[in-house]
């Protein structure tokens, strides 16, 4: 089945607060920047993540200091979602150039390997083309993830960022210059 990927509305939060559910036990498993382990046997504060997911679903144009959320839909039912904003956080390097900063890919975990990730990468593609951005910008955890990032046509390159406690230890940084795509 194809992905369609779709800006958030306010109906999708359901969904929002399932996927994010599905992936905490993982997260703390893995022992993940994100996990929380206190929550994994308390219900989900639903006002909190209703408000926070509401923020992000008003945001409908690209803007350097406000994120966007987009879902990944598959047969009608929404599976995944991704968080990204038209600049990147405070704590990175500086650079001159139209970027895209992605704060967080998020499929459920039911539903993982199946293409839904790499789906919402190639939508990302394509409206960074569309916006003349020069560089995609993420940062995840080493390891698993960083791995599908690489996959996914991200480099891994070194923190130059100006966060004293940076924890490169189990974090890294990730890139994509979007020259490497604009001809294809």
């Amino acid at each position: 089945m194809p992905t369609t990927i779709r800006p958030a509305i306010s109906s999708d939060i359901p969904a929002l607060i399932d996927i994010s559910a599905s992936v905490n036990p993982w997260k703390v498993a893995c022992s993940l920047p994100g996990a929380e382990p206190d929550k994994i046997a308390q219900p989900i504060d639903v006002t909190s993540k209703t408000a926070l997911y509401e923020k992000w679903i008003a945001v409908t144009e690209w803007d350097e200091k406000k994120s966007r959320i987009f879902v990944a839909e598959v047969d009608g039912t929404v599976l995944g979602w991704m968080l990204v904003a038209a600049g990147c956080p405070g704590y990175f390097e500086v650079m001159d150039v139209k970027q895209i900063y992605v704060a967080n890919i998020t499929v459920h975990r039911a539903h993982g390997g199946q293409g839904i990730g790499d789906a919402m990468v190639s939508w990302l593609k394509t409206e960074a083309k569309r916006l003349d951005t020069e560089i995609i910008r993420a940062e995840c955890a080493k390891g698993r993830l960083e791995r599908w990032y690489n996959k996914n046509g991200f480099l891994s390159v070194p923190y130059r960022g100006t966060a004293a406690g940076y924890p490169n230890d189990v974090h890294t940084m990730l890139e994509m210059h979007t020259n490497v795509f604009k001809d294809a």
